[in-house]
């Protein structure tokens, strides 16, 4: 599988999470649980656990702490090109789905964006499929569901927090990530995943779970 995606900008989720119900309940463990492993400038984070644009509007699922009042969609115009030309494009993976195999028809929902300067395109694929570029690996579902259990361990946990005496081992991990807070190597990224199916803290089954290469796209600018 290769692909292309609209990831928001990591320090803008940190906002986002910092405003929320759930985050700002869970400040000051996570603050703690970065402290511990070593994590410092979650704004670096390049991978795929980052509300990527996707067939449907997304309201941070997990950081709210009771029900969600219905809101317009921010972006129709966009949200209806990108299910256009999804058509049947990934319905193999979790849903929804934010993952366009054309880089043309990815640029073409980018110009139909409000606000563009939101996102950032980049360039996924799973090994032995590489993109250009190349910022590093994550781990996670692929093509869809956009969630990174790297990120969910160490960056923004709502989902599977780690336990207590799993921060020394994740620590270990998170020394080794590159600038991008991913992994240097699709080898680090498996080890990565073989330790994180063994515990009992973690998202199962391990098998859903797929080696994400994620590139930088130097793309066009915006059409005016």
């Amino acid at each position: 599988m290769f692909a292309h995606a609209l990831m928001r900008r990591a320090a803008d989720i940190e906002a986002m999470w910092r405003r929320s119900a759930f985050g700002s309940r869970e400040s000051a463990d996570v603050d703690e649980l970065r402290r511990r492993i070593g994590i410092v400038d979650v704004g670096r984070y390049r991978g795929i656990e980052r509300f990527p644009f996707s067939e449907i509007k997304e309201d941070c699922s997990g950081w709210h702490l009771g029900p969600v009042a219905e809101r317009e969609d921010p972006e129709p115009v966009a949200r209806l090109r990108l299910q256009s030309l999804l058509g049947p494009d990934g319905h193999d993976v979790s849903w929804p789905r934010a993952w366009l195999s054309s880089l043309e028809g990815l640029l073409e929902v980018r110009d139909c964006l409000v606000a563009p300067g939101e996102f950032e395109i980049v360039s996924l694929g799973v090994p032995p499929e590489m993109p250009g570029h190349l910022l590093g690996f994550d781990v996670g579902y692929a093509g869809g569901g956009n969630f990174s259990i790297l990120c969910d361990a160490a960056l923004w946990p709502t989902w599977h927090p780690p336990d207590t005496d799993a921060l020394d081992r994740l620590a270990a991990f998170v020394a080794q990530l590159n600038e991008h807070l991913l992994f240097p190597s699709a080898e680090l990224a498996r080890e990565y995943l073989a330790w994180y199916a063994t515990q009992a803290w973690a998202e199962q089954p391990p098998e859903d779970f797929r080696i994400i290469a994620v590139g930088e796209v130097r793309a066009p600018r915006q059409a005016t």
